[in-house]
């Protein structure tokens, strides 16, 4: 016979491993879900940009470049920030608001793109060396905040639900 208090100990030790293993599927459900909607938003803005100069690689290479980056301070960012707070799932959803803001505002600005293009090539002094950092200006103001509030989701929902990476 097994006294009460062993009993207890083992069945709180069982509690304990399911809410990790709850907190480990929902940290790779969040993961995923984020990673997913980072790379259709990589695909859809590859498509954008490449309505302003074509389908180039200077398209596909400049959005890679400013999506690595920004997932990258983000990720980075939300890690450390999220180490040290108590409700780390609170920094995820207002995070992946700021995503959701961010997404909003880039899209809003979707239309003028090749307008503004335009209005850069006619413009009797611009060399296409202008045409291409101030492309490269406007798409890093574009995407940037958005690749970096993924990068932050992606780490907060890290950190969150399966716990800080210690070294």
């Amino acid at each position: 016979h097994k006294h009460p208090a062993q009993h207890a100990g083992r069945r709180s030790e069982n509690l304990a491993e399911i809410d990790t293993t709850r907190r480990y599927r929902l940290a790779a459900m969040t993961l995923a879900l984020t990673g997913f909607a980072t790379f259709v938003y990589e695909v859809a803005w590859t498509r954008v940009l490449a309505l302003t100069i074509g389908p180039t690689t200077y398209a596909f290479s400049a959005m890679l470049a400013l999506f690595i980056l920004g997932l990258a301070a983000g990720s980075s960012a939300s890690a450390r920030l999220t180490a040290d707070v108590r409700q780390p799932i609170l920094v995820l959803g207002v995070v992946l608001m700021l995503a959701g803001t961010a997404s909003l505002v880039a899209m809003t600005q979707v239309n003028a793109l090749p307008l503004r293009v335009a209005d850069l090539v006619r413009a009797s002094h611009a060399t296409f060396a202008d045409v291409l950092r101030a492309e490269i200006a406007t798409w890093a103001w574009l995407l940037l905040p958005l690749a970096g509030a993924f990068g932050a989701g992606e780490a907060a929902g890290n950190v969150g639900l399966a716990g800080p990476v210690r070294a």
